[in-house]
């Protein structure tokens, strides 16, 4: 069985790429501070340190009275303020982070900001992670490259995602009150406009903010930005709730402002960041708690050392199920409810917030009071009654990852209408069949490749089987979308939810789930988070949903 682990996202492998890249959220009271190993069990810190001696518990100051004109979070956004010579924004300069899971080294970050002629300013980003997914090793990496003018207003950008072996090009140019954005992935091309306001900020807008303006204890800011690696615009709330003393990568520890950073993800959640920043504005550390995952502000040598993979990142983005209530057989099970209660994420003083559950194929989601959660009632089979976007278009489109253009998935086609069959049904329960079949090399060793891709090399796990499964029924005129949620695994140490993708094809007057990579109807074991029809052709916009429950959720299958 192959289930896909969203971690080749926030700025790093899918999940992990897309979490490190947003850098986003608010908060409270401060959290307990993410802990540094003493230097007698931290090689890496002995070898920065030179030192065995023990280091002090970090001591906390209170929070400060907020100082004069704050940016309430919930009425204001934060404005453009034009770059003056010599601010914080001159250039040129560089920083560099190295990125850690737990006491992993995984990859690290590189900016550079350099002066135009025209004054300016290029802001060139490299981010790289290596990550494990079974018994897969793969490298993500984002590449960006964006100019602004004098004012600080973003002109344009280019960016290159490596995803394991697939490659995704996105550009970005200003057109008065409007982003086009063109995205190119193989030979698929699309190109999408997206609003833009006088106040939005560019690729790094949290980072500058605070390099211009630095917040101080009690104070609020409210950005909205262009976000890396979905190229969409996000807000992102930040509070500065006092000043702390910091454990840093070399052991050491610093006296700095922690800012929590909530960057909303819709109704489906949110991702918290803190960040630690010294009195010019400088984020020398972030951590997202949801993924253990944090950043140190460092030198090239330490950044770009050689990297440790060797936590299966496939149990980074699963869910323990809690309770008693076990299903004896999840592949073949009909009808499941689930409880879902939200919980405060591990090593934070963030409150517990259920998500909102969008409507899905064979789910149903009740809000109960008493405790406070949701109950998901998820059925098998042909769903009538679903509340969903109707069928339209883009569900019969190709797109850059489900290009079924291409001549492998026609030769497929070609081939399947040899056997023709009596019913879309059964057109369909064909097309499920074979490509679970197709793909006999069920692996992790891609992170999100498209149709065209795995028709090719039929391998990999369950997006390459929802891809090109998509593909052939699109091709064959059956309306298809993939959906992206939580499936049940039994595993040595428990049953637990983990992340899968499958597809929903328009038969009969409704949406039938499907799943290829169990090569038939869906089971009822699963929870739905995001259904799409992938018109974007960016695979990053899957991952929003589950951000916002990692970290965040208690499962627990009920009995009734």
């Amino acid at each position: 069985m192959c289930f896909h682990h969203t971690v080749s996202v926030c700025r790093g492998g899918l999940l992990i790429a897309l979490v490190v890249s947003l850098l986003g959220a608010a908060g409270c009271d401060p959290p307990p501070r993410p802990p540094v190993a003493d230097r007698h069990t931290n090689p890496l810190v002995d070898t920065l340190s030179g030192s065995g001696e023990g280091m002090d518990d970090p001591a906390e100051v209170p929070p400060q009275p907020a100082q004069d004109a704050v940016a309430d979070a919930d009425t204001a956004v934060a404005k453009f303020t034009p770059p003056a010579a010599g601010d914080a924004l001159s250039v040129p300069w560089q920083t560099w982070d190295a990125y850690y899971i737990g006491d992993q080294h995984i990859g690290f970050a590189h900016v550079r900001a350099t002066a135009e002629a025209d004054g300016g300013r290029r802001y060139q980003l490299r981010d790289q992670m290596t990550l494990r997914r079974g018994a897969t090793k793969l490298t993500h990496q984002v590449t960006q490259d964006s100019l602004e003018d004098a004012a600080g207003q973003l002109q344009s950008f280019t960016a290159t995602l490596h995803n394991g072996p697939a490659v995704t090009r996105v550009e970005g140019t200003r057109r008065d009150d409007k982003l086009v954005i063109e995205l190119t992935r193989g030979n698929e091309h699309t190109t999408q406009q997206l609003p833009w306001k006088s106040h939005y900020h560019g690729l790094l807008g949290v980072q500058q903010s605070l390099r211009r303006d630095p917040l101080l204890p009690g104070q609020r800011r409210r950005i909205e930005a262009l976000l890396p690696v979905q190229y969409q615009i996000g807000e992102f709330q930040l509070q500065a709730t006092g000043k702390v003393s910091i454990p840093m990568l070399d052991g050491d520890s610093q006296m700095l402002t922690e800012i929590r950073s909530r960057l909303q993800l819709g109704p489906a959640g949110s991702v918290d960041t803190y960040l630690w920043i010294d009195d010019a504005g400088e984020t020398l550390k972030t951590y997202t708690p949801a993924l253990n995952l944090t950043a140190y502000r460092t030198d090239q040598a330490t950044a770009t050392a050689a990297v440790s993979a060797d936590r299966d990142l496939l149990s980074l983005a699963s869910i323990q199920l809690q309770g008693e209530a076990r299903l004896a057989d999840p592949l073949d099970v009909q009808q499941v409810r689930f409880r879902l209660t939200a919980t405060t994420p591990s090593g934070t003083a963030m409150p517990a917030e259920l998500p909102e559950l969008s409507a899905a194929v064979g789910q149903r989601v009740e809000t109960v009071a008493d405790p406070p959660s949701l109950h998901v009632l998820v059925r098998s089979g042909l769903d009538t009654e679903a509340a969903v976007a109707a069928v339209g278009p883009q569900d019969l489109a190709a797109n850059p990852l489900i290009d079924f253009n291409d001549r492998g998935i026609a030769a497929i086609v070609k081939a399947l209408a040899v056997n023709p069959t009596e019913s879309p049904r059964d057109t369909v329960l064909q097309t499920v069949g074979f490509v679970h079949e197709f793909i006999q090399n069920k692996d992790f060793s891609r992170g999100f490749a498209a149709a065209s891709e795995v028709a090719l090399d039929p391998g990999g796990d369950c997006t390459e089987h929802a891809v090109l499964l998509a593909a052939i029924l699109r091709s064959r005129k059956i309306p298809t979308r993939v959906v992206a949620g939580l499936t049940y695994v039994p595993t040595a140490s428990g049953a637990e939810m983990m992340y899968h993708m499958w597809n929903v094809a328009y038969v009969d007057d409704g949406w039938l789930p499907i799943d290829a990579t169990l090569g038939t109807i869906a089971p009822a074991s699963r929870i739905a988070l995001v259904t799409s029809d992938l018109s974007s052709g960016n695979e990053y916009e899957c991952l929003n949903p589950i951000l916002g429950v990692m970290g965040r959720l208690e499962i627990e299958v009920l009995t009734d």
